[in-house]
C-alpha cells in the first residue's frame, strides 16, 4: 500500500480539516455516527477506510481531538452521533 509523504503540503491544514469536517455535518439533515464521518470525510478517510490499526486509532484520535477543539457536544440519548453547538463557536 503505498502512502503520501507527510509533511505540510502533504496533509490539509487543521483549518482546512475543520471547514471539511463542518461543511460535511451541516450538509447533513440528520445526525453521523463516527463510522459515517470518518470514512466519508475527505480528511480522515484516506488512512481509516483500509488502515491497520494503528493508523484507525491515530484518525480517531485526531478526530476527537478535533471534535473536542471545535467544541462539538455528545449527546448520551444520540450516541454515537455528534451534534454541533453553533452558538459555541469562536469561528
Amino acid at each position: 500500500m503505498s502512502r503520501r509523504p507527510i509533511g505540510p503540503s502533504a496533509r490539509p491544514s487543521k483549518t482546512e480539516r475543520w471547514l471539511n469536517l463542518l461543511a460535511f455535518l451541516l450538509d447533513r439533515h440528520y445526525p453521523a455516527s463516527r463510522e459515517e464521518i470518518l470514512s466519508q470525510v475527505s480528511d480522515y478517510k484516506e488512512d481509516w477506510v483500509g488502515g491497520d490499526a494503528k493508523s484507525r486509532e491515530s484518525i480517531r484520535r485526531r478526530f476527537e481531538r478535533d471534535k473536542a477543539e471545535l467544541k462539538v457536544e455528545r449527546h448520551p440519548e444520540r450516541a454515537p452521533h455528534v451534534r454541533i453547538n453553533l452558538s459555541a463557536l469562536a469561528v
